[in-house]
């Protein structure tokens, strides 16, 4: 997911623990560098874009897009 607004390892770690809490997610990585946020989800897990979206603003960050990538 593309974020706009992440800056630092607080930004980081906030999204990281309000991803974590949803039972699809396995791991979280966010790269500051470049805003985005990288999620792996658990075997037959599933996120919709509207629900990353939710979580992206439960951070409180602005969602930019979502790009999917499969294994």
């Amino acid at each position: 997911a593309k974020v706009k607004g992440m800056v630092c390892d607080f930004c980081a770690r906030a999204v990281t623990k309000v991803f974590s809490k949803n039972d699809a997610v396995e791991n979280v990585h966010v790269d500051l560098d470049t805003q985005e946020i990288h999620v792996t989800l658990k075997t037959g897990g599933e996120l919709s874009d509207d629900t990353v979206g939710e979580l992206v603003k439960k951070s409180g960050y602005t969602l930019v897009s979502v790009t999917r990538e499969t294994a």
